[in-house]
């Protein structure tokens, strides 16, 4: 998936995470790469709260809408007549129904685009790492460690060394190959050897962040789709499907991607309850049509 790695958008990620987390590095043996994810997201997300709110007004209309609907529906059986006179209603009181899918589309170009910025600094300070470790006269690698976490560049499981196999290695050298110097005729097996027997019978992670990631965007889907009803046919599927395949992709991925969807998710949670209390103060509270 090197084509994540390799656009612009991905490019401009890159350039904030770097430069932010340089201004704000104090000791250079560790860069707070994991606070320059937090403070990024944090401001994405504040400068998509207009969308946001414009999203959450839609919704409610709709809420308000949903008596009359329930009368369409029984007025006209026929699945067509139905859908347009539904949607004659929609255009009239001036509702959009897919506006609450608006900002999912603009927020996923971003997610794909941190994914590829977070892969080529993993895949950068992992051969920084092992060149560091050829020229030192250190036993074992000084692993940048995060609570359970021993090696954030790599994923927080039990099944994923605290350093990459050979063919990893080499795999992460072609993807930045602008790197590639720095480890021209290493021993990679002999410079890492002595980092991996120090973390013997021991993975890089425990699966804690992916079964938190899965619970947050489950909940996170739960209350965006109960506040969205266009969002709600074929909910289901992406209720129960979507949070098991990210947990997968967290325990695939680097430690600090899995932290920066975490953070998404919880910032997402917190936004939509403190939006949704919002309305119901300023509109009264509304029953939104069930899912199903």
């Amino acid at each position: 998936m090197g084509f994540l790695q390799n656009n612009f958008i991905s490019d401009f990620f890159y350039w904030v995470i770097q430069n932010l987390t340089r201004i704000m590095t104090v000791d250079p043996a560790n860069p707070p790469y994991l606070l320059s994810i937090v403070i990024i997201v944090i401001l994405i997300r504040l400068a998509m709260i207009p969308l946001d709110i414009r999203q959450r007004s839609s919704s409610y209309k709709m809420g308000q809408l949903s008596g009359r609907i329930n009368d369409i529906k029984k007025r006209y059986p026929d699945q067509q007549m139905q859908q347009k006179k539904i949607n004659e209603l929609y255009q009239k009181e001036g509702v959009k129904p897919l506006a609450g899918c608006l900002p999912l589309l603009i927020q996923m170009p971003i997610f794909f685009a941190f994914y590829g910025a977070l892969r080529t600094i993993a895949d950068e300070q992992t051969i920084m790492l092992v060149a560091e470790a050829a020229k030192s006269t250190a036993q074992s690698i000084n692993l940048p460690s995060f609570l359970w976490i021993h090696n954030i560049w790599q994923p927080d499981s039990a099944l994923a060394k605290v350093m990459p196999t050979l063919d990893e290695f080499n795999n992460i050298v072609k993807q930045v190959p602008q790197f590639a110097s720095q480890v021209a005729g290493v021993d990679y097996a002999k410079v890492i050897a002595p980092t991996l027997a120090k973390f013997e019978g021991m993975g890089n992670g425990w699966f804690i962040l992916a079964v938190i990631q899965a619970v947050t965007m489950y909940f996170s889907q739960v209350l965006t789709m109960r506040q969205n009803p266009g969002m709600q046919q074929g909910g289901k599927v992406m209720l129960y499907i979507f949070p098991l395949f990210s947990a997968y992709i967290c325990v695939v991925s680097n430690s600090v991607f899995a932290v920066y969807w975490l953070i998404s998710n919880v910032y997402a949670i917190i936004q939509t309850l403190v939006l949704k209390r919002y309305f119901e103060a300023k509109h009264g509270k509304i029953d939104l049509p069930a899912q199903t």
